[in-house]
Formats: structure tokens, C-alpha cells, sequence
């Protein structure tokens, strides 16, 4: 070991042993303690040590004011009177466009040719942040061809409008979105024509048009509609009134002018410019389709939805909503007969016409390159929760990191850290004080900044700083040093399918598997499946907010979004210090999700009832991706509620009125309590179960803190996640192999993801992998016709039982002496089915059951190597389990015989001497898992024979017992009484 490595393990040593000895000491002065003044006083003492040693929680308090699913504030725009009549106006307005629909044979005054400088010329060609000549642009601009029109053509009508703020996408991300506002559709124009050679750039300025014409193009229907929607987004704008009306909009806008040969032929031929021409890819007028319209539609009903547990996600609730009330007043229309549809309404140009469909008021300025101004901007930095210090600072403009993978990891500090690392196996079975770690933010797996060494488990305090151009957000997090992060950032609307697909191909070209502890590729594997279950999370949201905007006949412009998708990490501590860090599960938080909505007739009603009904779709998918993506169950606020009320929890309503007499009956955290009444006395209220619940390792609870007014909301589970958690704890993390991850269809469903499962052999090597296979993969190759597969994994009668064939499959070496394993338990192929009777309900459960089996085996075997590293571990057994009641326990086995349907293993441990102790091994075991775990001494096989003395068995249920008898003899609570 390195000198400064032994330094760090005898500092800890001395640190706990100095602590022991304080913590000795205050015990002592209680006992000699002899009045109650000084009994307490001791106490009091005592108290404020541990308090200090104590390991902190992780909880991220919940600021009331900047709830994760929030509502903006609609802006009112200036108001103007006109000083031009009303008819005047209209008259001007007909010119317009008139002009804008002129034939060929238009001649625009002043057209005279002009040239431009080698320097001008140059620099509007170059790349630059928003405007990068990339292999995706050029493929896309060569199908386009060389003639200016058919360029502009193409982005003004096959690119939709969105009217946020400043540049975000640029002209990748926007080609991939086929949508941006003004600046992302003038960039793409931009890139698109320069990678033909014609010079592009920005002009920026003051237009006005009509408000019919602005309503068509905004796709609105109430004239303050489309100012607010402007206004409300950041651009300066106002409205022209005549006579109390709303007559014209005057708004800041940009549009592209491109150096055409336009003289000689309207852009319709290539050839040397000749001047420079307004043209503007964002203006485009829609057509609005609605084929019905009845009153009086229902709203999504909250309280429906959460009253038990669903399968159905919101949206398919409300569209079942839906459909039930039209049963009753339109029979025979579908939900989707009354969706409001806007297309944009292509212009059948063949020239470049050389004038703007507005009025240019003003111009303040051309430029080559978008000014720093109207950027986006997002800052990262990572501080020391307690000193404030700033330990790691990553600042960028959105156009480049919008579509790209982000992520935050730690790495090794120093080839010291490296060693002791490798030393141990991994850095999970490190001593954690010993390793010093740096966080690392990588782009595309490309590492743009390190951090400060941080000493492994510590949490750091993460922030995100939004800067929208007119407005700035905050999210902060903690987090854990040794954690991995993918952070998923989504501008609007959808990433193409194709791009999706590809990086997937990407993905599982990479040869082998995703090795938890390999620094060396952990970005390229793990970063990049965490990563798809961002774009997966965000692909989801975007497709529901597109069907809920067309049925409540609202717009919604979101502020860039933001959830992180991350492998959480549990900490244990002495006396404050890490000493060991276990991954416990995939944590989906989302943290930022602004949405401004304008109802398009003007009618305000419907703006909470929508935001609701988006907010309950954001909660369901933080469990529903977890557990499509990874296989494994999860929880969220929505689902925790539904359990809740399923498990006959009561559920309170909390405000200001009744916050002192109802907190106190909650029997939950205080940190939950805290952000309750926080949220509470800032206005909000809170709709939270009585007390937690249970699901498989997770304990807590979830609930809702909203805003009784707009519909903004926290959709919040324990730990202060805005978000949900899988609830398997995960142990020695096995990574997967992607196979067919992501199908994105009508609902953006992902289909299956195909594990393989890891473990390192003595030379911690990674060569020892096993495929998972379910029932649902098989194939005429592994077993014959589809017939011949499902009677190998059909139930065998055994004993008067029917036992399925093994999920553990352990039949390697001797099948009676049991399989000697150096290093860990080698698992084959896990067998998934069904219940025996076709039913396919219960495979997953029972490869959690078994996959939770080999962890602890693993870290069983690690707990007596670390005692003695020759001991060698006998796995005789590993098999399912079906539910035993006590009326048909076996006489033989007597109170052994009786557990719950689950998983199971028999196994020893053994040195040169034989096998362990049995009451030592039941005690590790019990002490290890036993809360939730049949743990008992084997002695029989199924025959009756006492063949197995050494033996210990081990089992995990499927779902946990529910009677206090029952829950007794799963846990095993004796054991511990038996040394």
C-alpha cells in the first residue's frame, strides 16, 4: 500500500478511537452522575456528540417558492393607442401581404447588385457554436440540394414554431427536433446555407403585423392570447389599440438575410450573390383543425386517479375519463375527435420574394454569429455544503450541450486512490475512508472540467443556474461522492426517432458489459444507459403534453427541463467518517419543469386542471421509466399515494387553517414534516399519506405539495426527490447489456432491456458474466419448438410440491458436495416463467427475489474473506420457493419447512478445518439481511435425510408477509438469541 494510504487508515483509526474514548467517557459521567440535574445535563452532553458524529441524511430541503412542476406567470404586454385609424391599419395590413404573395414578375425597388468583402464573405460562412457544418447538417443539406428556395423552403414548412426565448438548440438539435423558435430556425437556415457556400446571417429588429395575422401565425384565437404569449416568454412586446381593440402586434424578432443571386433569378438558381435578402424560416401561418367541439368536457380527476393503484398512466386515465363521458353525450366519438390540431399552412413560393411578411419598424443590427445576450446559458458547480466552497465550476451555453450526454462522476484523485482501489477489487468494498475521489463533468463522454479531491461518501451540494435571457433558475441537490449522474436537459419538444435509434445501435455495439467499477469505459456504458433514460423520461412527457395541449386547447411553452437519472449510493459511517458505500438503486428526480400555458381562446379556467393532469404524468413516468428501463420496481409520489390508499392509509389535506393540529398526527420524518410546513406557511398546501409504507427495501412515504391556485406542484418522495426510486436494493450493482432499450411509439414505450450480470474472479477479472434470460426470450434455438420451451420451464412435482425448475442454477462441479467457489457465487441462467398455468404476471418479481439471493451470497462470502481470505464458499442448492402453509409443513422439517413463495439458497462456509460454526454463520446472515429474509438452519433435504448439519438456508419473498405470526418467523428473529 502507498505511504499516504496506511496514513489515512491510521488516522482513522485515532479519529475513532478518539471518539470512542469521548463517547466512554460521557456514558461514564451519566452512570456516576447523582442528582437528575446532572443526569441530564450528562445526557444533554451526550446527545450533542452523537448529534455531531451522526451520519447526515440525505435530504434535499424543498424550497416552497420554486416547486419542480411549475407554473410561469403570464406577463401582460404593453398597451399602445394607435394613432392611425382602424381602417387605415387594415389597409396597411392587405399591402403587406399582398406584397408577400406577389408572382415572379414582382419588381422589389432599390434591387440593385452589390458585393461583399473576402472578409465579410468569410465570416459569414464560418462555423460557430449554434451554426457547426456537422456530418448530420451536410447529409440533411445535400438531400436538400444547391437552390437557395428549395433551402428555405424546406426549414420554413417543415420546421414548427415554438415561441421561447433566445438560442437554444442551434442547428443540430433543431434538425433533430424539427421545431425551434425564431433564433433555432435561423440558425439552421444559417447552417444549411452556408454548407452550400451561400453567406448567412442574423438581423434583428422590431416588427409589426396585424393581430389576425399574429394570431395565425401563433396559433391563438384571442388577440391578448398571442401578446401575452410573446411577452410572457421574455421578448419586448406590445399591442396597438384602436378604439379599445387590439388591432396590431409590435414585437423584437430575428430573421435571416442570405447573399442569393437574387437579381438574376429569385434564389431559384445557384450562381454568384448578388444581394443581400430578407428572408424568415419562423413566420409560417397554421392551419387549425378541430373536427368537434362539445361543452362542458370534463377535467382529469386527481383524486380518481390516486385512489388506488393503477397500471394506467394519467393520460390513459383521463382519455378513459374521456371516453366514458362521451359514451353518455356524443355516443360514438372517441376523445380524439375533439383534439384542437394546428399544421403549419405551407406557402406555395417558387421565388424569393425579397420582402418580409411584416413590417420592419427597425433593425438594430446584423450579425454573423448569435451575440452572447440572446444565448441560454447553464452554469454546474459543486460546493461544500458546509463551508460553501466552491469545489467545481462548469458554465456553457445551451446550444452546446442541448442533445448531448452530460454527466457527473468521480474518479480515482490520484494513482493512490487507483491502487487501493484495485487493491480491494472495487470501490465498493474499499474501506471508504481511504479513497479520495474527484468529481468529473464529461460531455459526450469527453471530460470538459475535474473538480477538488473529495473524500469518498462525502456529500457536496449541487446547483444548476438557468439563464432563460430575461430570467434566472435554480435547482440544487445533494449529492454523494461516488454517485453517477446523467443529466438529462430537454429544450421543447422530441428528438427524432432516428437519432434516438442510432446512438442506441451505439450503444450495444460496445462490446461486453457495463462494468460498474471500470473507470475506464464506466462513462461510454453506464453513462450512456442512464443517459437514454433521460431522453426516454423526457421523449414520454413531451408526446402526453402534445395529446393534453390538443384536448384542453392550451399552448404550452416549457423552460428548458431538466431531470437527472442517477445510481444512488447508501453511506454508513463511524462516528461521522465513511466507511463503506453500497449502490442501492436508479434514482429518476426531476427537478426543473416550467411550463407557461396560454388557453388559446383566452379561457383561464382550464390552466390548473391541465397543469394538474401534466404534473401527475411527469410523477408516474419518475417510476414507470425506472422499471421499463431496468426491470425492477420503483415508486414515485403518484404510486406511493395509490399504495397508500390501497393499504387503507389515510390521506391528509394540509393548509395554513389546519397545518397545527393535523402535522402532529403524521408519522413521518421530520425532514418530510419540515418541507410540509415550510410549503404550508409560503401558501402551498399538501396532500400526504398518515404514515409511510413499505415497498420490497424502500420505506417512506409520498406526497404532494401544490399551489391551491395555479396547479404548480412538488410531486415528492422521501429524501426530498422530486422524483422516483427503484426499490430493490441493487447491492453489488451487475450492469446490462441494452437490447432493443427504447421503442418509441405512439407513447414513446421502452421495451425490455437484456441484462447480463457480472461478478469478479479472484484475479478480479471480469470474464465470470451470465445472461439473465426470461421467459420472453426464448427461442426454437435454446430449447426446440415454442411447445417443447414452455415444458422446460414448466413446475416438477417434488414431494407432494410443485417446484418450478431453478432460478439459481448452481450445478457446476460436484452436484452432492456443491459447487467451491474462490471468490463469488456463479450464477447461470436465470429461468423466468409464470405461475405454472400460463400466466407470466410473476417473472419479474421472482428474478428480484433471486437476483437479490446472489448479492447478499456475495457480500456474505466478502464479510468472512475479510476474516480469513482462504475460506471457500458451498452453494448446494439455489431454487424457488412456493408459499408453505402451516397446515402442510413437513413433519420432518417441523417449524423449518414453513416460508413464503420467495427464492431460496442452502449454502456453507468452510476452511481448511470444515465447515463454520452454524451459529456464526446464522448470525452474520441474520445481522446482514434479516429484516427481510427467511433465514434459517438447513439440516434435511427434501427426502427427510439429515444429510446438510452445516447447513444454512436463505430465502427472499416475493412481496412481504403481512401478519405480525408471519412476519416473526420470515425475519428469522431468534437467531440473533443463539451465538
Amino acid at each position: 500500500m502507498p505511504d499516504e494510504i496506511k496514513q489515512r487508515h491510521k488516522d482513522f483509526v485515532k479519529h475513532y478511537d478518539d471518539n470512542l474514548k469521548e463517547l466512554n467517557t460521557d456514558l461514564d459521567a451519566i452512570d456516576k452522575a447523582k442528582t437528575e440535574a446532572e443526569i441530564n445535563a450528562q445526557i444533554e452532553k451526550t446527545k450533542a456528540f452523537l448529534e455531531k458524529v451522526k451520519s447526515p441524511k440525505k435530504h434535499t430541503p424543498l424550497d416552497p417558492n420554486n416547486l419542480p412542476h411549475q407554473m410561469d406567470e403570464p406577463v401582460k404586454p404593453l398597451r399602445i393607442e394607435s394613432k392611425i385609424s382602424q381602417k387605415t391599419q387594415i389597409h396597411l395590413a392587405e399591402t403587406i401581404i399582398k406584397i408577400y404573395d406577389i408572382a415572379m414578375d414582382i419588381l422589389v425597388p432599390a434591387a440593385y447588385a452589390v458585393e461583399i468583402s473576402p472578409e465579410e464573405k468569410a465570416v459569414n460562412l464560418s462555423e460557430t457554436i449554434e451554426t457547426p457544418l456537422s456530418p448530420e447538417i451536410m447529409e440533411f443539406a445535400n438531400e436538400l440540394g444547391d437552390i437557395p428556395i428549395d433551402i428555405f423552403v424546406s426549414v420554413r414548412d417543415g420546421f414548427k414554431y415554438e415561441p421561447y426565448a433566445g438560442s437554444v438548440k442551434g442547428a443540430v438539435q433543431t434538425l433533430r427536433e424539427k421545431s425551434g423558435n425564431e433564433w433555432d430556425l435561423a440558425s439552421l437556415l444559417i447552417t444549411l446555407l452556408r454548407g452550400k457556400g451561400i453567406p448567412a446571417r442574423y438581423a434583428v429588429g422590431t416588427i409589426q403585423m396585424p393581430i389576425d395575422q399574429a394570431m395565425g401565425w401563433l396559433g391563438v384565437e384571442n388577440p391578448d392570447m398571442a401578446a401575452t404569449l410573446l411577452v410572457s416568454n421574455g421578448r419586448p412586446t406590445s399591442v396597438i389599440v384602436n378604439g379599445g381593440k387590439i388591432t396590431a402586434l409590435e414585437t423584437k424578432h430575428v430573421w435571416v438575410q442570405a447573399f442569393i443571386p437574387f437579381m438574376a433569378s429569385r434564389g431559384t438558381t445557384t450562381g454568384q450573390g448578388d444581394r443581400w435578402v430578407d428572408i424568415d424560416p419562423s413566420y409560417k401561418p397554421q392551419k387549425i383543425e378541430e373536427i368537434q367541439k362539445i361543452a362542458d368536457m370534463p377535467v382529469f380527476d386527481q383524486d380518481g386517479y390516486l385512489s388506488t393503484l393503477r397500471s394506467a398512466s394519467p393520460y390513459e386515465y383521463y382519455e378513459s375519463q374521456l371516453q366514458a363521458f362521451l359514451d353518455v353525450a356524443s355516443p360514438g366519438f372517441k376523445p380524439n375527435s375533439f383534439m384542437r390540431e394546428a399544421e403549419i399552412e405551407p406557402q406555395e413560393s417558387e421565388i424569393i420574394v425579397g420582402q418580409l411578411p411584416y413590417t420592419v419598424q427597425s433593425v438594430d443590427g446584423t450579425y454573423s454569429e448569435v451575440p452572447d445576450s440572446f444565448r441560454q446559458k447553464f452554469t454546474l458547480t459543486i460546493t461544500d455544503p458546509d463551508s460553501g466552497q466552491i469545489q467545481l465550476n462548469y458554465a456553457a451555453v445551451l446550444p452546446q450541450i442541448i442533445g448531448k450526454k452530460l454527466t457527473l462522476s468521480y474518479i480515482p484523485a490520484s494513482a493512490s486512490d487507483m491502487a487501493v482501489i484495485s487493491h480491494y477489487g472495487n470501490l465498493y468494498v474499499t474501506p471508504t475512508y481511504l479513497v479520495i475521489l474527484k468529481p468529473v463533468i464529461k460531455l459526450d463522454g469527453v471530460t470538459v472540467v475535474e473538480g477538488l479531491p473529495v473524500q469518498s461518501g462525502r456529500q457536496q451540494s449541487l446547483g444548476f443556474l438557468f439563464d432563460s435571457t430575461f430570467d434566472l433558475g435554480r435547482v440544487r441537490n445533494l449529492v454523494v461522492a461516488g454517485e453517477y449522474y446523467a443529466i438529462g436537459l430537454n429544450a421543447q419538444a422530441n428528438t427524432e426517432r432516428e437519432h434516438i435509434q442510432e446512438r442506441i445501435r451505439k450503444f450495444q455495439s460496445l462490446v461486453g458489459n457495463v462494468r460498474m467499477y471500470d473507470y475506464t469505459d464506466l462513462d461510454d456504458r453506464l453513462g450512456e444507459l442512464l443517459y437514454l433514460t433521460t431522453i426516454a423520461y423526457h421523449q414520454n412527457l413531451s408526446m402526453a403534453i402534445q395529446k393534453l395541449t390538443s384536448l384542453y386547447k392550451v399552448l404550452d411553452v416549457r423552460k428548458v427541463s431538466e431531470i437527472m437519472i442517477f445510481m444512488s449510493l447508501n453511506v454508513e459511517t463511524i462516528f461521522g467518517v465513511p466507511v463503506i458505500i453500497s449502490p442501492v438503486g436508479v434514482v429518476a428526480d426531476m427537478d426543473r419543469d416550467i411550463h407557461l400555458v396560454i388557453p388559446v381562446d383566452g379561457d383561464v379556467t382550464r390552466i390548473k386542471p391541465y397543469m394538474q393532469t401534466v404534473g401527475n404524468y411527469s410523477a408516474y413516468l419518475e417510476h414507470a421509466i425506472v422499471e421499463k428501463v431496468f426491470q425492477t420496481e420503483a415508486i414515485s409520489a403518484v404510486k406511493a399515494i395509490q399504495l397508500a390508499n390501497d393499504q387503507g392509509i389515510s390521506l391528509h389535506t394540509i393548509t395554513k387553517n389546519n397545518v397545527a393540529t393535523e402535522l402532529p398526527l403524521l408519522q413521518i420524518s421530520f425532514q418530510t414534516k419540515n418541507d410540509i410546513r415550510n410549503a404550508v406557511n409560503a401558501g402551498r398546501e399538501a396532500l400526504v399519506p398518515e404514515r409511510n409504507i413499505t415497498l420490497h427495501d424502500w420505506i417512506g412515504v409520498g406526497y404532494i405539495l401544490y399551489d391551491p391556485q395555479k396547479g404548480s406542484a412538488g410531486y415528492m418522495i422521501s429524501n426530498g426527490y422530486g422524483g422516483g426510486m427503484s426499490v430493490i436494493v441493487q447491492g453489488f450493482l451487475d450492469v446490462m447489456d441494452a437490447i432493443e432499450m427504447l421503442v418509441f411509439g405512439s407513447n414513446a414505450e421502452a421495451s425490455t432491456v437484456k441484462r447480463k450480470w457480472c461478478f469478479p474472479g479472484k484475479d478480479y477479472t471480469w470474464d465470470v458474466c451470465y445472461d439473465v434470460q426470461t421467459y420472453y426470450d426464448l427461442k426454437s434455438t435454446d430449447c426446440g419448438t415454442v411447445d417443447e420451451c414452455k415444458k422446460k420451464y414448466v413446475p416438477s412435482e417434488r414431494d407432494g410440491f410443485s417446484i418450478p425448475m431453478p432460478l439459481i442454477d448452481t450445478q457446476e462441479g460436484d452436484k452432492d458436495e456443491g459447487t467451491y467457489l474462490s471468490r463469488t457465487v456463479q450464477v447461470g441462467k436465470w429461468n423466468c416463467h409464470g405461475n405454472g398455468v400460463g400466466s407470466l404476471d410473476s417473472c419479474g418479481q421472482y428474478m428480484r427475489a433471486g437476483k437479490s439471493i446472489v448479492i447478499f451470497l456475495d457480500q456474505f462470502y466478502v464479510v468472512f474473506t475479510i476474516m480469513d481470505p482462504s475460506v471457500q464458499m458451498v452453494v448446494t442448492a439455489g431454487y424457488r420457493t412456493l408459499g408453505r402453509a402451516k397446515e402442510l409443513r413437513n413433519p420432518v422439517k417441523s417449524l423449518h419447512s414453513y416460508h413464503f413463495d420467495g427464492v431460496a439458497s442452502d449454502y456453507h462456509i468452510r476452511d481448511n478445518n470444515g465447515p463454520y460454526p452454524k451459529g456464526i454463520m446464522l448470525n452474520t446472515a441474520y445481522c446482514m439481511i434479516g429484516n427481510f429474509s427467511d433465514i434459517r438452519g438447513e439440516g434435511y433435504n427434501a427426502k427427510g435425510e439429515a444429510n446438510m448439519p452445516n447447513s444454512i438456508h436463505t430465502a427472499t419473498p416475493v412481496s412481504r408477509p403481512s401478519t405480525d405470526e408471519d412476519r416473526r418467523d420470515w425475519t428469522g428473529g431468534w437467531l440473533c438469541k443463539n451465538p
